[in-house]
């Protein structure tokens, strides 16, 4: 019986021991299976994490890229609404207004005035601090109009009553930093436009430009006097020249190359003259593409003193265009696309064109 008993007790030893035994493989097991689900967890989240991030930057640069689509497409589309209008508008005046009008999306306050025998002329106003302007205002007494008149290039002023009057720096305000751009009819500035505020001067420039070939249609023609290109110590080169615009460099100087007489506007045939006119819009046009959509290179180039180096693909094609379209149809063609680089990216610098800008077209 004890026999037995013994028998008993060590069974009873044995299935403790292996209950315990048990529990142990339970719970290690079981801590091995919480690591590896916290692992394969933290993995997952980890992954998905990743996934949306990645799908959140595509998305971001995507919104991106179609948001920059549709901002250009509504610049250009409201550029060339404005450009048609300026086409079909019957009127001088009726331009002149409509330029202070249509240029609201790129300046906030605006001004559009008249030149007419040393005195410029309010036409048009927008969102001005002050109506109450004279009827004219004196060049004298506005430096900074002067010096559009004169120069017939854009400037930047402060709107102090010695920079551009009494009466127009309490428009814009005294403090107020303007842009003035000519609108030029025929090398003559025959008004100009002021706007200040938040500004996208390529476009106000454009702008400008097209309503002073507007007004080029509108206005009848006064034969101006033409002239050879001469350099000092140089032969005449052949070419002939509106007057008023700068020479360029001769492209020979070849001393057996004849001399050529000074032409006059009308010894020029009506087919060359509206070829000439038409030569000089295209040239104005292609360069203030050139200050719309290059702005940043220019200001590069301009800073390095090599605008040729940082527009060279633009420079080429737009002499390519011209050689073809403008140069090859006249005898007596102006290169009007080099005098238009030279005097409106340039400002009359040849030094900031660069050493490699290959010069005036043949």
């Amino acid at each position: 019986m004890q026999e037995g008993l013994g028998q008993n007790v060590s069974d009873s030893k044995w299935r403790v021991i292996a209950d315990q035994y048990h529990a142990a493989l339970v719970a290690d097991l079981a801590g091995a299976l919480d690591e590896q689900m916290s692992a394969a967890v933290t993995s997952a989240v980890a992954e998905e994490r990743r996934l949306g991030d990645e799908r959140t930057e595509a998305a971001r640069i995507q919104t991106r890229e179609e948001t920059s689509e549709r901002t250009r497409r509504t610049v250009s589309d409201s550029l060339n609404q404005t450009l048609r209008r300026l086409r079909q508008v019957p009127s001088q005046a009726g331009a002149m207004k409509l330029l202070a009008e249509a240029t609201a999306p790129w300046a906030t306050s605006a001004a559009v005035l008249v030149v007419e025998e040393g005195e410029a002329r309010l036409l048009a106003s927008r969102n001005l601090q002050s109506e109450n302007l004279p009827e004219t205002i004196s060049l004298e007494d506005a430096a900074a109009l002067n010096a559009v008149v004169e120069t017939t290039d854009p400037i930047t002023a402060l709107a102090s009553p010695s920079e551009v009057s009494g009466p127009l720096s309490d428009a814009f305000g005294p403090e107020s930093r303007c842009h003035l751009f000519p609108v030029s009819v025929r090398g003559v500035v025959t008004g100009i436009f002021m706007a200040s505020g938040d500004l996208v001067t390529g476009a106000l420039e454009l702008l400008t430009e097209a309503a002073g070939m507007r007004l080029e249609a509108l206005v009848p023609a006064v034969p101006p006097a033409l002239k050879p290109l001469e350099a000092p110590g140089l032969s005449p080169t052949g070419l002939i020249q509106i007057a008023g615009a700068p020479a360029p460099k001769p492209a020979t100087t070849d001393p057996e190359r004849p001399a050529t007489i000074a032409l006059k506007w009308q010894d020029l045939s009506a087919t060359d003259q509206k070829l000439h006119l038409n030569a000089q819009r295209v040239a104005r046009v292609r360069v203030a593409e050139f200050r719309l959509y290059h702005s940043d290179a220019l200001r590069q180039g301009v800073f390095a003193g090599n605008i040729y180096g940082s527009l060279r693909e633009q420079i080429d094609g737009a002499r390519t265009n011209f050689q073809e379209n403008c140069m090859a149809k006249s005898a007596n063609m102006v290169d009007y696309l080099h005098l238009e680089i030279l005097r409106s990216l340039a400002h009359d610098d040849e030094r900031l064109l660069g050493s490699e800008y290959p010069g005036p077209l043949a």
